[in-house]
């Protein structure tokens, strides 16, 4: 499903008006929420944009995280990678390592599908899409 919409805006630099269209996917509205699982988990938001850029998914989501501590997700084991508030993949964090000053990352795989089932492909609670949460990345609350 997508959305359209056309409109005109003022360029800064040569301050003539274009007109612009965007479309934008739009992730099943009618998906339901997964159940919080028993384990801790970040999830990492992301969009497509980002995919296209880094190449593919994993790279997308395992980011280069700013203002996150290490001590804080060294125990998450769990990466959900959304992108428009549905879970796209689950991957196992096999380790977090820093990735410059206050940024970390990620190392790992795919999620086997006893952990992924029920989870891919899901909405996420609305816990975590509360207006003004728009960090990247959220830790669960479990």
């Amino acid at each position: 499903m997508t959305n359209s919409v056309d409109f005109d805006i003022e360029c800064p630099d040569c301050h003539k008006v274009h007109s612009v269209h965007v479309t934008v996917k739009v992730r099943d509205p009618s998906a339901t929420c997964y159940k919080e699982p028993k384990f801790k988990y970040v999830i990492v938001k992301t969009s497509d944009r980002m995919v296209e850029e880094c190449g593919s998914l994993y790279e997308a989501a395992r980011g280069s995280w700013y203002n996150v501590s290490l001590n804080t997700v060294k125990d998450y084991k769990y990466v959900f990678a959304v992108i428009g508030g549905i879970v796209q993949e689950v991957f196992v964090a096999d380790s977090w390592e820093p990735s410059g000053e206050h940024r970390v990352q990620f190392t790992g795989k795919p999620a086997p599908s006893n952990i992924s089932t029920g989870i891919k492909g899901r909405r996420i609670p609305d816990e975590y899409r509360k207006p003004g949460l728009c960090a990247p990345i959220l830790l669960s609350k479990n």
